[in-house]
């Protein structure tokens, strides 16, 4: 198991920790499903997703992990709020390069224009069919 951050974590299904830390968040990379411990169980928050790996400017589409790898910065656009309605994407940076995470058009994410992750950060967003929130 490798940790993501204070809440996140990733590993085989099998090896995925007993639940009992409500709020913590799980990614089984053998089936890939965002796990939520809500105290006392696993709920699915998110199944059938995609883990990409992108060096340039990358378009998302619904459910992936976009895994940014580059010394240079670049922009990751989100899809547009319209055919979203339920989708959940991710995007870690593992490089130097600062990525910006951008709404489709004048989109916006949580009422701002586009998010900046720098080096070892990451982004949970989800779409109500008006506007991606941070999660």
């Amino acid at each position: 198991m490798t940790a993501l951050g204070t809440v996140f974590d990733r590993g085989t299904l099998a090896a995925r920790p007993s639940a009992g830390i409500d709020g913590q968040h799980y990614v089984a990379t053998d089936n890939n499903t965002i796990y939520r411990d809500n105290g006392s169980s696993w709920d699915v928050i998110a199944d059938k997703l995609t883990i990409t790996t992108q060096t340039t400017g990358y378009t998302a589409v619904r459910n992936d992990i976009v895994i940014c790898n580059s010394a240079s910065a670049f922009t990751v656009t989100l899809p547009a709020v319209a055919s979203s309605s339920g989708a959940m994407i991710v995007v870690k940076n593992k490089n130097t390069g600062l990525i910006t995470v951008d709404g489709a058009g004048a989109e916006t994410i949580d009422d701002q224009a586009s998010q900046t992750l720098s080096q070892y950060d990451s982004i949970t967003v989800v779409c109500d069919g008006s506007e991606w929130w941070i999660i």
